[in-house]
Order: C-alpha cells, then sequence, then structure tokens
C-alpha cells in the first residue's frame, strides 16, 4: 500500500485492523480487476473502495472484526466478474448468472428464499439509472452474512452500498463525459441528456445518496462532498468550451 493511499484510509478513519488487513493482503492471480494494480489497495480509486466497503459494512451491520473478512475471496472474484462486464467481455446478465452460480453464493441462495429474491431485483432494477448499476454484482456478497431473519439489516446495508457505489461513480461521470460518449460507456450524466438539465438531475442524485452516507460514515460524506465539488467544476469548465 502506498503513502498517499495508507494517509487517505486514515483520514477516513478506516479501523486499522482493515488497514492491516489489506496491507498483508496479496493481489489475486489471474483476477481482473487488479490486472494492473501494484498494491492490493493502490492509487486507483477503484482500489480505495474495497476497505472503504468493509469500513460501510462493519458500521452498518456492526459484525465482528474477525468475521470481517471471512469470504473476502468471494468478494473478489465477484469483482472479477464486476470488470469482465466493464470489459465487455461477457455481458450485465451473463454476469449476474456467473454471480449466482459462485458456489457458496448459490447454496446461501437455496437456503434464504427472501434474501434472495430482494438482492435479484434490487441487481437488476436499482438505481433507476442504469449506469449507475456498475457496482451491483458486489450485492451478492451479503448473501453470505445475512439470513431471512435479518431482510431489514439486509435491505439497510443493501440500499446504503448503493448510495456509496453512486456517489463514486458520479463523481467518476463529471470527469468522463466526453470520453464515455466517445466510447459508448455508461456514464449518468448522459444518460440523463447531457448538459446544465443532467447535472441539475445528477446532483439531486448525488445529494440524497451522499446524506444517506452522512448517518453511517459522515467522514466520508465529507471526503466525496470534495472530489464532487471539483468534478462537477470540471463539467462545467468543459461545457463552456463546447
Amino acid at each position: 500500500m502506498d503513502l498517499n493511499t495508507l494517509a487517505i484510509l486514515e483520514t477516513l478513519n478506516v479501523n486499522v485492523n482493515t488497514i492491516e488487513f489489506f496491507k498483508k493482503r496479496e493481489i489475486p492471480k489471474n483476477n481482473l480487476y487488479w490486472n494492473k494494480g501494484e498494491y492490493y489497495i493502490g492509487k486507483n480509486t477503484k482500489f480505495i473502495i474495497v476497505p472503504l466497503f468493509y469500513e460501510l459494512f462493519q458500521r452498518v451491520s456492526k459484525i465482528e472484526h474477525t468475521e470481517l473478512f471471512k469470504n473476502i475471496e468471494i468478494l473478489e472474484e465477484l469483482l472479477h466478474n464486476t470488470e469482465s462486464e466493464e470489459m465487455k467481455i461477457i455481458s450485465y446478465n451473463e454476469c449476474v448468472n456467473k454471480c449466482k452460480s459462485i458456489h457458496r453464493i448459490s447454496e446461501k441462495r437455496k437456503t434464504d428464499v427472501l434474501c434472495k429474491l430482494f438482492i435479484d431485483e434490487i441487481v437488476l432494477n436499482y438505481p433507476q439509472q442504469e449506469a449507475l448499476r456498475r457496482g451491483n454484482f458486489m450485492l451478492y456478497y451479503f448473501l453470505l452474512h445475512f439470513d431471512d431473519n435479518q431482510i431489514n439489516e439486509l435491505k439497510t446495508i443493501s440500499f446504503l452500498f448503493l448510495d456509496f457505489v453512486s456517489c463514486g461513480l458520479i463523481v467518476d461521470d463529471f470527469f468522463d463525459t466526453e470520453s464515455d460518449l466517445e466510447n459508448k460507456e455508461p456514464n449518468t450524466i448522459n444518460e440523463l441528456g447531457g448538459g446544465i438539465d443532467a447535472m441539475k438531475k445528477v446532483e439531486v442524485i448525488y445529494k440524497k445518496a451522499s446524506e444517506n452516507i452522512m448517518m453511517y460514515y459522515p467522514e466520508l460524506k465529507i471526503y466525496y462532498d470534495n472530489i464532487y465539488s471539483k468534478s462537477a467544476s470540471y463539467f462545467l469548465s468543459k461545457l463552456k468550451l463546447w
């Protein structure tokens, strides 16, 4: 883990045990998510979200730290599948089926039907904007930690996870509107029509999501808000040139 990344995690008050765990964690072999990474947790935002994901998960679920990383290899496989879909190696629906077929997930789906039905519905239909569904495959990870009698807890962490991912994706989308349009990549601003009108709609989505995060992880909201301000300003500056 490079020092800059470490400083970010410390500023965001990530549990010291979580930081130590990821310092020692080796990059999984033949995993597309880490195909260009020097460290398990490196400078790229997509790597930083892994410890932030666990920090948010622990704050909401109060899960014991000794149990927190019990199924991390499953999360790594889900991220590999996510990257495969991102690289257009497989389609969204193919990725859904690959995630469902992971042995421990498929077994849990048989025993906890309410949880299974809820996650299936969320993965396929939420958020409303398709461009904000790019992290949805990670939701299958929660099936391993909740039973049908904990369905309300599962709903809480799942919707908060969608807010967590949406904030990060929106920030990136402001920076990438032009390139995403040219390359026909998913982008929330472009999906909503582009320009100032789309920016206003995205701002509403972002503010609602970040306020929800505030209830459990205020440090992360402040971090996101700072980046959001910069990315929105960048988008506006580019808009004037079009």
